[in-house]
C-alpha cells in the first residue's frame, strides 16, 4: 500500500475536483420512506446537491446527499462516498454515473439506450431462432443414417447442432431478461406515479 503511495505521490496522480462528477454506484435499492437511494464513489470531479445524474438507465436530480455517518453534505469531491436522494429507479451496482447538463439530455440518453436494446432484442431473437433451426435441420439429416454409418462429418454436424441449440437457447434466455428488465422499469414508473 505504501508504495501505491508513494507511487501515487511522485506521479501526482489527482482527480481533477473541477469538473463534473463521474463515478460507480456502489448499491442502490428502494426505501420506503425516501424513495430510491444510491450509494455513489465519486473518482473524478465533484457531485453537488442539484447536479443531474445519469446512471445505467436511471437519472435525476440529486435531492439530499449524505456520508457514510448518515450526516447531509452540499458536495462529494473524489475518492468520496455518498448516499444520494433523487434518482427515478435504482441503478445496478458498478453501472457509472455522470453529472450531465439538463434531465433532458438525461431522458434522450436514456431513451437511445431503450432502443439500442430493443434492437439487440430483435437481432438476439433472430439469430437464437436461426441457430435452433439450423440445428434441428443438422438433426433431421443425421437420423436419415444409421450411427455406424456415420463419419467424422456426420459427428462434427451432430455436435455443432448440439453447440447451436445451446447457443439459440442462450440468446433466447438473454431476450427474457431483457424484457424482464423493461418490465421491472415500467412497474417502478407506475409505482412511481402512484406516490
Amino acid at each position: 500500500m505504501e508504495k501505491v503511495l508513494l507511487e501515487a505521490e511522485m506521479l501526482e496522480l489527482k482527480a481533477n475536483p473541477d469538473r463534473r462528477a463521474t463515478g460507480s454506484i456502489i448499491e442502490s435499492s428502494l426505501d420506503k420512506g425516501r424513495g430510491y437511494v444510491a450509494t455513489v464513489l465519486v473518482s473524478n470531479g465533484t457531485l453537488k446537491m442539484g447536479d443531474i445524474v445519469l446512471a445505467g438507465t436511471s437519472y435525476g436530480k440529486v435531492k439530499a446527499m449524505f456520508n457514510e455517518r448518515n450526516q447531509r453534505m452540499q458536495e462529494a469531491g473524489p475518492s468520496t462516498p455518498a448516499l444520494i436522494l433523487g434518482l427515478n429507479g435504482a441503478p445496478a451496482a458498478g453501472d457509472t454515473f455522470h453529472v450531465i447538463e439538463t434531465e433532458q439530455e438525461a431522458r434522450e440518453i436514456k431513451q437511445k439506450q431503450k432502443q439500442d436494446r430493443s434492437r439487440r432484442t430483435v437481432i438476439y431473437g433472430a439469430g437464437g431462432a436461426y441457430l435452433i433451426y439450423l440445428a434441428v435441420q443438422m438433426i433431421r439429416d443425421l437420423t436419415k443414417q444409421t450411427p455406424a454409418e456415420w463419419s467424422g462429418t456426420e459427428i462434427a454436424a451432430l455436435v455443432a447442432s448440439v453447440v447451436f441449440i445451446a447457443a439459440g437457447v442462450l440468446m433466447i434466455v438473454r431476450i427474457a431478461l431483457w424484457f424482464k428488465q423493461d418490465m421491472d422499469e415500467k412497474k417502478n414508473h407506475t409505482t412511481d406515479g402512484e406516490n
